[in-house]
C-alpha cells in the first residue's frame, strides 16, 4: 500500500465565536484524519492550550500524519479540526473546519513545498464565524504493508452514504444465503454474485472469510453536495469494510485508471466522480439508458396534520454526468404512489464496463413549512442492470430510509440502447475535463484538414446530441514564454489587428516556431462577409479588455472589437448566419483572443475555448472540456477557464494545467485575475453560499472570505489584486475587502430595494467604484482605502471618510448607532439613469472622472461626474454600435 506523510502546522485562528460568558477563552484544537483505518489516539492529535487568548488563539504547533495514497486519491479522507474552549464545567466546542485531503493534495505546488491556507470556521449552529490558518506539506510516497481487514457497523456507514464494495466470491464457490437486496424480481443472479449488505449491522458469522480476487463492483461515490462533504467511511483506508457473510469475502477497493482531471466528493456536482482512463482517440462509445419510474408500494410517510404525503423521485447517475431528473408528484392511494414517468440518460461504455456508475433514486416528501425531506433511497449498480438487461426489463427494489431501515419497494423499468460511437460527449455534464495532447505533426506549419466538415450546430449544445468523428488540428503548445510578453500591440489604425504579428516573426505564417499541433474535433472557419449587412445582429456578450481601453462584442454572426476613447470600431469578423459567439475575451490590445460559441446556433462548441489569432484570421488552438464553458480570463502568462463548478488555470506558454479549483454552482462564470505583471491573484466563488476564495499564487496562500449571507452575484478586482469588491444576490450592499487578510475595508449602499448587480468596476487608482444594476441606474462611490498601502494595513473604521469630498459623508452620519443601519450607510456620489431592465456593464474611462457604459441593446455611453458636488452625471457621448448606418 502506498502512503504519504502529511505535515500540518496549526498556526492560529482569528475572530472566533466567544462561548465564555465572564472570562477570556482558553482555546485548543483537536486534529483528526476522518475515514482512516481507526479512531486510535495516533490518528487524533491536540494542540497546547492558549490561555487567555479570547477569540484569537495562536499555536504554531506542528503535527504529522500518515495517510493512504489510494484513500486520498479516492477522496475518502477528510481533515477535521475542532476548535474547543477549555472550561471548568466542561469543554465546549467553538467551531470546526472540515477539509477533504484530496483538495489539499490537488492544491499542493510541489512535493516538498509548504502551502499556507485559511478556512472559515463553522459554529455548532451552522454559521460561519472566524478563520483558521494552517500550513501543510505532503511527503513523498512510500510503500507500507496493507492493514488487516476491519469491521464496521453498516448502519453507521450507510448513514454517511458510503456504500460497500461488492465482489464475487472465490472461483468455484457457490453462493450462500445472503441478506439485504435480493436479485431483482424475475431475474436470477449469476453464480457467486454478492447482494447488497444488510441495512443494519450484523455480527460476522463464525465461518472463514478472506479477500477474493479483484473484480468486484466498485463502490458508488459519496453523496454529492456543495461545500465540504461529510466525512468518509468509518474503518479501513478508502472505502469502508462491512461484515462479510460466511464463505464470502469483500475485495479491496478497485483503483480506476487515472485520467486527466480529478474526481472525488467535491467534483460530484459536475460529474467528475471517479477517475477514468481516456485514450488519445477522439471517439467515444456510449449507450442511452431509458428509465421509467413506475410506482412505489408499501411505503407510508408520517405527515403533519395527517395530510396525504406528496412524494416525488429524483434520479441521477452517480459517477457520470450527475445530471438529475425529477418525476412529478406521485398519485397517492394509501401506501401506494404512482408516477409512470420516463427519462433518458447517456452513459459511457467504458465507465459502464468498469462498473464506475451507480443509479441513485431518492424519494422526497414535499413539506409546506420547510424544505423537502429525503424519505427513502435506492442504489443499483448500472452494470447490474446491464447484466439483466432484456430489452425492456421491469424490476422492483427494496427502499431504505435515511436511517438504513428497509421500507417498501420501488418499481421501475429500463432499457439500454445498442452501443454507439461519438466524437465526444461534447456538452453533456463533465466526466473529466481535459485537454487532449497528442504527438505534434512533422511540420511546424499550421495544418488544416480540408476534408473536415462543420458539425451539426444542435450537437454543440444539446446534451442528447452527438456528432460523428472528424479531424482538424489545433495547438498543444501555444506560445513560447519569450513570446508571451512580445505580442505586438494594436496600432491606431482600422486594420491594426489584421496586420499585426509577433515580434521577431514578421514573415513566418506560423507566429511561433515551437508551435505544436494536435487533433481536435472543431473546424477552423475563415471569416466571410456578412450576407445581410442591413440586418442588426443579436448581441450575445460584452466585455472590456484588461485596461478598459477597448471592448469586445460577441454576436449571433461573429464578433467585433471597439475602441473606447475615441469611440470607433476597430474591426469585425462575421462568420455568416448561424455562427454565434457567446464569449469574447481580449488579451490587452494584441491580436490574440479567446472565443467560445454561444446563442441558438453557436459557431464553436460551447464546451471549447478557441484561441483566435486575428493576424491569421483563424483559430490556432483550443481547450476542450466536458461541460459548458461559462467564462474565460486572460493574462499574458495565464489562461483561466470557468465551468459551472470548476475552474482550470493554464500556463499560457505551453497550455500546461497548473491548478484546478472546485467552486459552488457558478452559472455566471464569476472569476477575476490580477492583470499587472507579478504574482497572480485569482478570485472565484468558494464552496459555500456567500463565500469568496482568493488564491495568492506568489505567496502560495489561499484565503476564504465570507463576504455575504446570500449567494455572490458579482465581484471585481483591482489591477494589482489588492482590493476586492463584492455584491450579493440582494443587491443592496457592496463591500470592499483587503485580499491579503480578508478584512472588510468599506461598505457602501446601492439602494434599499433588491436588485441584480450586473457590473462592478474600480478606477485605475482605486479611488472610485462604479456599480450597475437592473434598476437602470449606474452609481459611483468614493472609496476611502489606499490600494498601495494595504500590505501592512488592517481594516479601517467605517467612520473614516474622505474629508476632501463632503458629498461622500452621509448627511445622517451623526445618527450612527441610534437609527437603523440603513440611515447611516454610505451612499453614492454620482448617478446616471438608464432604461430599467436592461443589462449594462461599466468601466472607468481614460479621461479624468469619466465612465463608459455598455448596454446589451448596443448602446454606448460616455458620462462625466463631478467628484466634489456629485449628483447626476453629464452624458458626453452616445452611440448604438450595432446599427449599420451608425457612423463613429
Amino acid at each position: 500500500m502506498e502512503c504519504r506523510v502529511l505535515d500540518i502546522t496549526l498556526v492560529s485562528a482569528t475572530d472566533l465565536k466567544d462561548v465564555n460568558l465572564f472570562s477570556k477563552m482558553d482555546v485548543y484544537a483537536v486534529v483528526k484524519i476522518s475515514g482512516d483505518d481507526s479512531n486510535t489516539k495516533s490518528n487524533k492529535q491536540k494542540t497546547p492550550i492558549h490561555r487567555d487568548c479570547g477569540s484569537n488563539p495562536k499555536w504554531d504547533f506542528p503535527m504529522k500524519f500518515t495517510i493512504s495514497e489510494s484513500a486520498a486519491q479516492h477522496n475518502q479522507l477528510d481533515l477535521k479540526i475542532k476548535i474547543i474552549s477549555e472550561r471548568n464545567i466542561g469543554d465546549k466546542e467553538i467551531g470546526k473546519v472540515v477539509v477533504p485531503i484530496k483538495e489539499l493534495l490537488d492544491n499542493k505546488e510541489t512535493e516538498k513545498s509548504e502551502r499556507h491556507v485559511s478556512y472559515s470556521v463553522r459554529t455548532a449552529g451552522g454559521k460561519m464565524k472566524g478563520t483558521l490558518n494552517f500550513s501543510y506539506k505532503f511527503g513523498e510516497k512510500f510503500t507500507a504493508p496493507a492493514p488487516a481487514p476491519a469491521q464496521a457497523h453498516f448502519a453507521h456507514a450507510q448513514k454517511k452514504m458510503d456504500n460497500p464494495v461488492m465482489a464475487y466470491p472465490p472461483g468455484g464457490q457457490a453462493a450462500g444465503p445472503t441478506y439485504g437486496y435480493p436479485p431483482p424480481n424475475g431475474a436470477h443472479a449469476p453464480a457467486g454474485y454478492q447482494a447488497y449488505p444488510p441495512p443494519g449491522g450484523y455480527p460476522p458469522p463464525g465461518g472463514p472469510y478472506a479477500y477474493p480476487p479483484p473484480g468486484g463492483y466498485a463502490p458508488p461515490p459519496p453523496q454529492p453536495g456543495y461545500g465540504y462533504p461529510p466525512p468518509g467511511g468509518a474503518a479501513g483506508y478508502g472505502y469502508p469494510q462491512y461484515p462479510p457473510q460466511a464463505g464470502y469475502g469483500y475485495g479491496p477497493p478497485q483503483s480506476s485508471s487515472s485520467g486527466g482531471g480529478g474526481g472525488g466528493k467535491m467534483a460530484l456536482g459536475i460529474g467528475a466522480a471517479l477517475p477514468v482512463c481516456f485514450s488519445h482517440s477522439n471517439t467515444m462509445e456510449y449507450r442511452s439508458l431509458d428509465i421509467n419510474v413506475t410506482c412505489l408500494e408499501g411505503f407510508q410517510v408520517k405527515n403533519l396534520f395527517f395530510k396525504r404525503p406528496k412524494i416525488y423521485a429524483t434520479v441521477s447517475i452517480v459517477g457520470s454526468s450527475r445530471t438529475t431528473q425529477k418525476t412529478p408528484v406521485g398519485k397517492f392511494a394509501g401506501s401506494f404512489q404512482r408516477w409512470d414517468y420516463p427519462m433518458r440518460f447517456y452513459i459511457e461504455e467504458s465507465m459502464l464496463q468498469e462498473n464506475c456508475l451507480m443509479l441513485m433514486i431518492r424519494l422526497r416528501s414535499i413539506r409546506t413549512l420547510c424544505r423537502d425531506k429525503d424519505v427513502g433511497e435506492v442504489y443499483v449498480p448500472i452494470k447490474q442492470l446491464f447484466l439483466h438487461n432484456d430489452h425492456n426489463s421491469y424490476f422492483g427494489y427494496q427502499v431504505h430510509t435515511p436511517s438504513g431501515k428497509p421500507k417498501g419497494r420501488l418499481h421501475f423499468s429500463y432499457k439500454f440502447s445498442d452501443r454507439k460511437r461519438s466524437s465526444s460527449l461534447s456538452t453533456s455534464k463533465a466526466v473529466i475535463e481535459h485537454v487532449n495532447l497528442t504527438s505534434p505533426p512533422p511540420s511546424s506549419e499550421m495544418i488544416l484538414n480540408p476534408n473536415s466538415s462543420e458539425p451539426d450546430p444542435n450537437a454543440t449544445h444539446s446534451a442528447n446530441s452527438f456528432v460523428e468523428p472528424h479531424e482538424t488540428y489545433s495547438i498543444s503548445t501555444f506560445l513560447d514564454s519569450r513570446d508571451a510578453d512580445s505580442i505586438s500591440s494594436v496600432a491606431d489604425s482600422d486594420h491594426a489587428f489584421s496586420t499585426s504579428s509577433l515580434v521577431g516573426q514578421p514573415q513566418n505564417p506560423n507566429p511561433n516556431p515551437n508551435l505544436n499541433l494536435k487533433p481536435t474535433s472543431s473546424p477552423l472557419p475563415t471569416p466571410i462577409p456578412n450576407p445581410n449587412p442591413t440586418r442588426i445582429p443579436t448581441l450575445l456578450h460584452l466585455s472590456f479588455n484588461q485596461d478598459h481601453g477597448c471592448f469586445a462584442a460577441g454576436t449571433d454572426i461573429g464578433f467585433r472589437i471597439y475602441n473606447c476613447d475615441p469611440f470607433r470600431e476597430i474591426f469585425r469578423r462575421d462568420f455568416g448566419n448561424r455562427s454565434g459567439i457567446g464569449l469574447v475575451q481580449m488579451l490587452f490590445r494584441c491580436n490574440i483572443l479567446a472565443l467560445v460559441g454561444g446563442g441558438p446556433d453557436p459557431q464553436y462548441p460551447i464546451n471549447k475555448v478557441m484561441i483566435w489569432d486575428d493576424h491569421q484570421s483563424r483559430c490556432i488552438g483550443e481547450l476542450s472540456f466536458r461541460s459548458e464553458v461559462k467564462g474565460v480570463r486572460l493574462r499574458r502568462d495565464r489562461i483561466v477557464v470557468v465551468l459551472v463548478q470548476k475552474i482550470f488555470v493554464y500556463n499560457f506558454a505551453d497550455l500546461k494545467l497548473l491548478h484546478q479549483i472546485e467552486t459552488i454552482a457558478n452559472p455566471k462564470g464569476l472569476c477575476e485575475v490580477s492583470h499587472v505583471s507579478g504574482p497572480v491573484v485569482l478570485v472565484c466563488p468558494g464552496l459555500q453560499k456567500g463565500q469568496v476564495r482568493v488564491e495568492h499564487y506568489g505567496s502560495k496562500r489561499t484565503k476564504f472570505i465570507m463576504a455575504h449571507d446570500s449567494r455572490i452575484a458579482c465581484f471585481a478586482l483591482t489591477q494589482d489584486g489588492r482590493l476586492l469588491a463584492t455584491a450579493s444576490s440582494k443587491g443592496t450592499l457592496v463591500r470592499v475587502f483587503n485580499t491579503l487578510d480578508g478584512s472588510l475595508l468599506q461598505e457602501v449602499r446601492r439602494g434599499a430595494d433588491r436588485a441584480e448587480i450586473h457590473s462592478l468596476a474600480f478606477s485605475s487608482a482605486a479611488q472610485w467604484l462604479a456599480v450597475s444594476s437592473d434598476k437602470g441606474t449606474v452609481h459611483v462611490f468614493s472609496l476611502n482605502v489606499d490600494s498601495g498601502a494595504l500590505a501592512n494595513e488592517r481594516s479601517r473604521s467605517p467612520s473614516e471618510t474622505n474629508l476632501s469630498n463632503p458629498s461622500a459623508i452621509p448627511s445622517l452620519s451623526f445618527m450612527k448607532g441610534v437609527l437603523p443601519r440603513y440611515f447611516s450607510s454610505e451612499w453614492s456620489v454620482a448617478q446616471f439613469h438608464l432604461n430599467e431592465g436592461l443589462q449594462y456593464i461599466v468601466a472607468f474611462g481614460h479621461q479624468k472622472n469619466t465612465i463608459v457604459i455598455l448596454g446589451m441593446d448596443g448602446s454606448f455611453y460616455r458620462c462625466q461626474f463631478d467628484p466634489t458636488n456629485g449628483g447626476e452625471m453629464t452624458q458626453l457621448e452616445y452611440y448604438n454600435f450595432l446599427k449599420p448606418e451608425e457612423t463613429f
